[in-house]
């Protein structure tokens, strides 16, 4: 998620400024019993914007719940652009904000469906060049294309991007 201020580069594995990071919430305690975990974090990597997360693992209707918000010191309307980026062994078929995602694992197909925030207007990248989107990295020097989901849109400052990811069956 990204506020429209990047922290600033100084090279390839090299960045000026630090972001700071904190953990606000992790609630593990409900998982085990086939509730809720829960975790929240924010970070400031964006300069003049905080970034916080805020998950929800329930074990009992196998569904992950994401919420980012962006807020900013700059005012509340800011450009947004949230990436989820996919490993190389699912596909992803994409329409509107909809993902439904495909894999195999130990031989027995899965899925899962991927519901995107519908603020913001979503496309799927794999294996591009310019810019670089949809790679997947296993060891330095090494690429293989891979599904990166990216929306891009604006942040009001009063309501988070909600996804939901639910595994079928």
């Amino acid at each position: 998620m990204d506020g429209g201020d990047q922290s600033v580069s100084g090279g390839p594995f090299l960045w000026t400024r630090q972001a700071r990071s904190r953990v606000l919430v992790a609630d593990t305690s409900g998982a085990s019993d086939g509730g809720t975990a829960r975790w929240c974090a924010e970070h400031d990597g964006y300069q003049r914007s905080v970034h916080r997360r805020r998950v929800e693992l329930t074990a009992a209707s196998q569904e992950l719940r994401v919420v980012d918000e962006v807020h900013g010191r700059n005012g509340p309307r800011r450009a947004v652009c949230l990436a989820f980026h996919l490993g190389p062994a699912i596909a992803a078929d994409l329409v509107g904000n909809r993902a439904v995602l495909t894999w195999t694992r130990d031989g027995e197909d899965r899925s899962a469906v991927l519901d995107l925030p519908g603020q913001l207007s979503w496309r799927a990248h794999r294996g591009e060049s310019d810019p670089p989107l949809g790679w997947y990295s296993a060891g330095f020097g090494r690429k293989e294309p891979t599904t990166t989901l990216v929306g891009t849109g604006f942040a009001d400052g009063a309501e988070g991007f909600t996804t939901v990811l639910k595994f079928r069956g």
